[in-house]
């Protein structure tokens, strides 16, 4: 289940990391094998939560109830998305992936209670819960590193765990692995003072070669230690049977109840960045380095504040965008939202230097029912800058 829950995990990033996939291949051909694996896996692992006791084998073998599955679940992603996005072919493969995503964290705590009910006295939630700390050591390095994700100060909460507790817990259960060399609270109490020592002695190290204390740094050091001490213990322990070797399952519970929140996090950040945006609705949206002013549009507003306009009917609208700052890049992208779309009209990539104004024409057809047309200015980071709205309602 473990390593369905990964391949469940590519389609994800491919979907909402989409901008650096598309160059691959094309992107119709790759959404339908995204989909296809999402269908495949989706129910495969509903027939394991419904039926634990299966072994894989059994449970492809049980052909028709997976195929029943894969098709509920493809069925409820097409609804999702025709209610909560767009109905294409990207967003239906993005929701499916976060049910499939679901489903297999049920799959892996079915499986892991029905090994249990074979053998009261082994607890063997520990097996589960080390290859989701890794997990979450990946889940924590991309929230920590990668846009959308940065764009949230998320790595103040990613990096608790890896400063107060997983080091540390780790690797006094890969030194003293068997159950009774200590008890449960002593365990946890070197786990916080050793997390601590070793969290103190990456910050000196950080602040000796870069002159100041950053705490994103020394949260992503602590990971990758905290990602090779469990490796450590993986490889330790492994040749002790279960139920010699030490193992806590309300500790274990917490932990990966931990990765399931962090995960749903960057889940839920990634879809908002990537389908909402991340700039607010102003009619004065500027920042000191960058402004932009549209002209051309010579109609005033309803009370409601759309501009009317007839089916077919020609606007050219006048970007005018001045750089205060030194010379740099930017793009004007002329952008059309609705209740089915969300797309690009025009885009305009410039260079202009320290207080240079550009002037760019763009021309609109316009077609009916209500839009926003969002003229928008972006840095040399694809971050938006300036946002003007032309709120729009066209008649036939």
């Amino acid at each position: 289940m473990i390593y369905l829950f990964i391949i469940s995990l590519i389609p994800l990033i491919i979907s909402v990391y989409d901008q650096y996939f598309s160059s691959i291949i094309s992107n119709e051909y790759l959404y339908v094998i995204l989909f296809a694996i999402e269908f495949l896996v989706v129910g495969i692992v509903a027939t394991s939560v419904v039926i634990p006791e299966l072994t894989m084998r059994q449970t492809i073998n049980n052909f028709f109830v997976v195929v029943v599955f894969s098709v509920l679940f493809s069925l409820a992603s097409v609804v999702c998305a025709d209610k909560y996005l767009v109905i294409d072919i990207q967003s239906c493969v993005l929701i499916l992936s976060i049910f499939t995503l679901i489903v297999s964290i049920l799959a892996i705590f079915r499986k892991s209670d029905s090994n249990d009910n074979d053998n009261l006295t082994v607890d063997t939630s520990s097996k589960t819960t080390v290859y989701l700390i890794l997990l979450l050591c990946v889940l924590s390095i991309i929230g920590m590193t990668i846009e959308p994700f940065t764009n949230l100060p998320l790595w103040e909460g990613l990096c608790i765990p890896f400063i107060f507790f997983l080091p540390g817990y780790y690797a006094i259960n890969a030194i003293l692995p068997y159950i009774d060399e200590l008890s449960t609270m002593e365990r946890s109490g070197v786990a916080i003072f050793t997390s601590l020592i070793i969290t103190s002695i990456v910050g000196l190290i950080v602040f000796e070669l870069t002159g100041v204390l950053d705490m994103v740094i020394t949260s992503i050091i602590m990971i990758i230690l905290t990602f090779i001490v469990v490796v450590i213990y993986m490889v330790h322990v492994r040749s002790i049977p279960l139920n010699k070797r030490y193992s806590h399952r309300a500790t274990n519970n917490i932990l990966m109840a931990v990765t399931i929140i962090v995960l749903i996090s960057l889940v839920a950040t990634g879809i908002y960045f990537t389908f909402v945006g991340t700039t607010t609705d102003t009619s004065e949206n500027t920042l000191p380095n960058a402004t932009l002013e549209t002209s051309g549009i010579n109609k005033t507003s309803d009370a409601d504040g759309y501009v009317s306009f007839e089916y077919g009917e020609e606007l050219t609208v006048d970007m005018n965008v001045t750089n205060y700052d030194e010379a740099g890049d930017y793009v004007v992208r002329v952008e059309v939202v609705n209740d089915t779309t969300n797309r690009v009209l025009n885009e305009y990539p410039i260079t202009l230097g320290e207080n240079e104004s550009q002037i760019i024409s763009t021309n609109l057809t316009m077609s009916s029912g209500q839009k926003d047309i969002r003229f928008v200015l972006y840095d040399a980071q694809n971050q938006p800058v300036v946002i003007r709205h032309l709120y729009a309602n066209v008649s036939e």
